[in-house]
């Protein structure tokens, strides 16, 4: 074959790479025209899952809150999808790679743990002088099994708390409790709920309502089981919540053998509510809440003026916001009555429902709350009590796995029926370290102050109390 002038042989090849680079240009302006729409048919689709994920997520925690008792507003649906780190209140947040990994069970995951702790006390009896201290030691077995569903969700739980007194084992306690919570998302914007819980433990040497001349810590049991459902039409969500709660006192004993009754503190305790959240604008939202109660007590005193059973109502307006994600919450306030069938003890007046996170910088959380609302008494003679608190806390991390936590809290007690205000202070200092998946140290101190006052009036006392814990889980 004869070879070709290296000439002839150069215009060719120029000629096959030309023709070459015109397909290739050919196939990109062909395909330019169709990818154009695909690219933008996709970020459509993306953005509009990413709303429905929002607005679901938003339903979600709305009624997992409402199932806990503190419901989130509509206005907050752009920002429940906080589940991100970048997102949540500092105390909320799991620091990447510090996860507990748990145990595959089926369509579930099983999270174990166990908490050892020591804490010193110097006012083990909340007395008012002749303080006396003790060192105490606490051992605490936990598990928690979860769902892994996509859409709905089951959560059983149990807890083990047994305390130890070095110097005063007869202020040893035992707690426990049992809980099963799960909801159901029927529909696109509908989701319904429920929880049963029963729980056992002792009320602290400081309660309001706990017999100062008690040897040891007045016992009790009590089980509650509630349901929720959750509507949302556009901008509008209805929230209806019932529950239903059992107590049972054990019986005290004072230091002459004398038998403290605690039988006439037994009631079932009945609670309802409807709430309205309307949205403005995507940050805040409107609301109207209407909550109604009623307490039942298994003995009836033959003196009317003891007679505890009571029926209450609260009506309350307010707004919740979630404001470019530097500060979300709720301020609510309006009307509570609570009617006793001893007219005396009757108890009315403003209601307060607010509470709020700031996020100075994302390394930092503020919350602030504050509450008014008419409890029952467990003191004699005193069929109510009028409480107002309020407080506000500060976390924040040193480092993704380092938190620190400051805060200070003040509770008021008017008390109907006795001549008897207590003005009560307390403060935390803490620090949580995350060593790693399965182990966590943390730490603090607390001090707590009561002032009583009036012709009926309780003791004074200071209790401070420091304590270190190790946690270990899988």
């Amino acid at each position: 074959m004869r070879k070709q002038a290296p000439k002839q042989r150069g215009r060719k090849i120029a000629k096959r790479s030309r023709k070459r680079s015109g397909g290739a240009l050919k196939r990109r302006r062909s395909a330019a025209p169709s990818l154009a729409p695909q690219c933008f048919e996709a970020l459509r689709s993306a953005c509009a899952a990413a709303t429905r994920r929002a607005l679901h997520a938003g339903s979600a925690f709305a009624a997992l809150a409402l199932a806990i008792g503190a419901s989130q507003a509509w206005a907050q649906a752009p920002s429940a999808d906080r589940g991100s780190n970048a997102d949540a209140a500092v105390m909320d947040r799991t620091p990447a790679g510090y996860a507990a990994k748990g145990v595959p069970l089926g369509a579930f995951r099983v999270f174990p743990a166990f908490t050892a702790e020591v804490s010193t006390i110097d006012n083990v009896f909340a007395t008012d002088g002749n303080e006396q201290s003790d060192i105490v030691y606490t051992a605490r077995p936990s598990v928690e099994v979860r769902s892994n569903w996509s859409r709905h969700s089951l959560t059983f739980n149990a807890d083990l708390a047994r305390s130890f007194h070095v110097d005063f084992p007869k202020d040893d306690i035992t707690a426990a409790q049992l809980g099963v919570n799960g909801a159901l998302d029927v529909r696109y914007g509908t989701r319904i709920g429920g929880a049963a819980q029963w729980r056992t433990g002792a009320e602290g040497r400081g309660s309001p309502n706990s017999p100062a001349t008690a040897i040891k810590p007045i016992e009790f049991e009590g089980a509650r089981v509630s349901a929720f459902a959750t509507q949302t039409f556009n901008r509008v969500r209805v929230s209806l919540q019932a529950s239903r709660d059992e107590l049972d006192f054990e019986d005290g004993l004072s230091s002459t053998g004398v038998v403290i009754d605690q039988d006439d503190r037994d009631r079932t305790e009945t609670a309802g509510s409807a709430r309205v959240e309307v949205g403005v604008t995507p940050a805040i939202a409107v609301l109207a809440e209407v909550r109604l109660g009623q307490r039942d007590y298994d003995m009836r005193p033959a003196n009317p003026a003891l007679v505890r059973d009571s029926n209450g109502r609260a009506y309350l307006v307010g707004v919740n916001f979630d404001v470019t994600r530097l500060i979300r919450g709720q301020v609510a306030a309006g009307y509570f009555s609570q009617d006793y069938d001893a007219q005396s003890a009757d108890s009315e007046g403003l209601a307060i429902d607010t509470s709020f996170e700031w996020f100075p910088t994302r390394l930092t959380t503020v919350t602030v709350n504050a509450n008014r609302r008419s409890d029952d008494s467990g003191v004699p003679g005193a069929a109510s009590i009028l409480l107002t608190s309020a407080g506000v806390r500060a976390d924040h991390e040193l480092r993704r796995n380092i938190v620190i936590s400051a805060g200070v809290n003040s509770d008021r007690r008017e008390f109907r029926g006795v001549d008897r205000e207590d003005e009560v202070w307390s403060g935390q200092l803490s620090a949580r370290w995350q060593l790693n998946p399965r182990v966590a140290l943390s730490g603090g101190y607390t001090h707590e102050r009561q002032d009583s006052s009036g012709t009926a009036r309780d003791r004074d006392f200071t209790v401070n109390r420091a304590f270190a814990a190790l946690t270990l889980r899988l």
